[in-house]
């Protein structure tokens, strides 16, 4: 069983969806932070389930191709890709929508001077585990062809 786990780098992929999912998580959370005090309505939860269910989907569309028989690296690139420019535009989405709460908060008075370190922390945060989420991504790619190579040599043989 644990070859298996490593030969299709299940881990990686879990860890890849882990990592995407805390990085728009933590946008989320700063955007919850601040959308009451600058009195818009917000319903986080609901834009934190959908945008887990895509991506599960997404992560399962990257899991199709390395299980599959047929020739899977161009596959397996374009589901990755579909996975991080979702991820990617998630997480624009929630550092715009946070960002466009500054005006709001400076016309009631609010000082943003308080939130901006953790924002920025936060945001910070969130970038470093998108770039890791690409970095796995990458690698998991490359294994896919190793996975391709041994196969064909198994056969061979």
């Amino acid at each position: 069983m644990d070859r298996e786990v490593d030969r299709f780098n299940l881990v990686e992929h879990l860890a890849v969806y882990f990592l995407a999912s805390l990085a728009v998580a933590l946008l989320l959370y700063e955007q919850s932070q601040l959308s009451p005090r600058a009195g818009v309505q917000v319903d986080t939860l609901e834009l934190a389930l959908i945008q887990q269910a895509v991506m599960a989907l997404l992560l399962f569309g990257v899991l199709i191709p390395v299980y599959a028989w047929y020739p899977k690296r161009w596959a397996y690139a374009l589901a990755s890709i579909l996975f991080a420019g979702y991820s990617g535009t998630r997480m624009t989405a929630a550092f715009t929508a946070t960002l466009g709460l500054v005006p709001t908060l400076d016309a009631r008075g609010i000082p943003i001077s308080d939130y901006q370190g953790t924002f920025y922390l936060l945001s910070l945060a969130a970038a470093i585990s998108y770039i890791l989420t690409i970095l796995l991504l990458k690698r998991s790619y490359g294994r896919v062809g190793v996975g391709e190579a041994r196969n064909v040599v198994h056969q061979d043989t």
